[in-house]
């Protein structure tokens, strides 16, 4: 399977868009969308997704690289992580694409994060 492919795949696995995708990549949702149909993709990209499917992107420790990270390691989509967490999948989402959750959230988030 190439690279673009294994990008649609784990990106469909793992619940995640191609503009979540872009985001952490620091490129834009167009791009993630060529590599997927196979267009071409420089070396240094090509190390990036790689780093990326594998969980080894470096992140910064906001609390969406924290949940992004937890779900890629776990191999869990986001629906199971609420579950898991106890509040909406829409608050997972909104915590991935970088917004805060309230103060209650955001602790029952941090405690199944840090209890795995």
């Amino acid at each position: 399977m190439g690279l673009g492919k294994r990008l649609l795949s784990f990106r469909a696995k793992h619940d995640l868009t191609q503009e979540e995708v872009a985001d952490r990549l620091n490129v834009k949702p167009e791009t993630v969308s060529r590599w997927e149909t196979g267009q071409k993709m420089s070396k240094v990209n090509c190390l990036r997704v790689l780093e990326f499917l594998d969980g080894r992107l470096p992140e910064n420790e906001t609390l969406t690289g924290k949940v992004l990270r937890f779900r890629m390691r776990e191999g869990i989509s986001q629906t199971e992580l609420a579950k898991r967490v106890g509040v909406y999948v829409e608050v997972i989402k909104r915590v991935e694409s970088g917004r805060k959750p309230n103060k209650e959230n955001r602790q029952k988030i941090e405690s199944v994060l840090s209890s795995e």
